[in-house]
């Protein structure tokens, strides 16, 4: 057997540490504040380990719209891009185009809580991503542009749960926009991929955190979009926009570059000024 690299040995004290502190919450009688211990064990063990432009909050995504998701355990956003609004201490409105990836965090998994889970993972997908376009000669309009993606990944993670590992799948794969289950004790199952079972709960545990690293690298770059949506979106910009010329590259790049940008102009002005 190959002996373990020094990362990987911090990485397994880490987890042992974490382990300790979810099951430390078992001593607890009380459910909810159960839940919450193991909600903050989850959370600093994200802190700890995500890439420093991502911060982790709890509480609700927003749109320019006016939509808003119901709360969310966790958030997981980029620290450079739009800052959330604190509401107080533990919530926070999270601009949509900062948002990379939820978490919903339960101490055992119940059929009820996939309910919960699946109206959470929809207000999610009814958000519309906002992007501010600079006038581009010779228009002189600045233009809110207004547009739907594929919205990040939604995540139910427990200690435990009531429900077998195919009940689990068979309910993961019903609840639309739910990316994935984790149970530390028994399986992690994402949609399209094997279910990792392994050998321990520190396997999980580690598993669990490298998906959690791996998402923060995937959506770094806030919206990511495929080149026939990109073509949409200079055309829709060529429509608003009337005159300018959307085939010259300069103009095109200036579009896309803004698209990506997350903004708070079209919090603040929604319209098309």
């Amino acid at each position: 057997m190959t002996a373990k690299n020094l990362l990987q040995q911090i990485y397994d004290e880490r987890a042992e540490a974490f382990l300790s502190r979810l099951s430390t919450a078992n001593i607890v009688a009380h459910g909810s504040t159960v839940g919450e211990m193991r909600e903050i064990a989850i959370h600093d063990s994200l802190v700890s380990l995500i890439p420093k432009d991502f911060e982790v909050t709890s509480g609700f995504v927003i749109d320019a719209n006016g939509g808003i998701t119901p709360q969310i355990d966790l958030l997981v956003h980029q620290r450079d891009a739009l800052s959330p609004l604190l509401l107080t201490g533990k919530a926070a409105l999270l601009p949509v185009e900062t948002f990379r990836f939820g978490i919903e965090v339960k101490s055992t998994v119940t059929r009820k809580d996939f309910d919960q889970v699946k109206v959470q993972a929809n207000s999610l997908g009814d958000l519309w991503y906002s992007a501010w376009i600079p006038a581009i000669h010779p228009s002189t309009k600045n233009v809110t542009l207004k547009f739907k993606k594929e919205p990040p990944p939604f995540l139910l993670v427990a200690f435990t749960s009531q429900l077998s590992t195919q009940n689990l799948k068979d309910e993961l794969h019903q609840t639309t926009g739910l990316a994935g289950v984790v149970v530390i004790d028994q399986c992690i199952i994402y949609k399209g991929q094997e279910v990792f079972e392994g050998a321990s709960n520190l396997e999980r545990v580690i598993r669990f955190w490298a998906y959690m690293f791996q998402h923060c690298l995937d959506l770094r770059e806030y919206v990511t979009i495929t080149n026939e949506k990109e073509q949409e979106i200079v055309e829709e910009i060529g429509r608003l926009q009337p005159g300018i010329d959307i085939s010259n590259a300069a103009n095109r790049l200036t579009i896309l570059t803004a698209v990506k940008t997350p903004s708070i102009l079209p919090y603040l002005y929604p319209g098309s000024p």
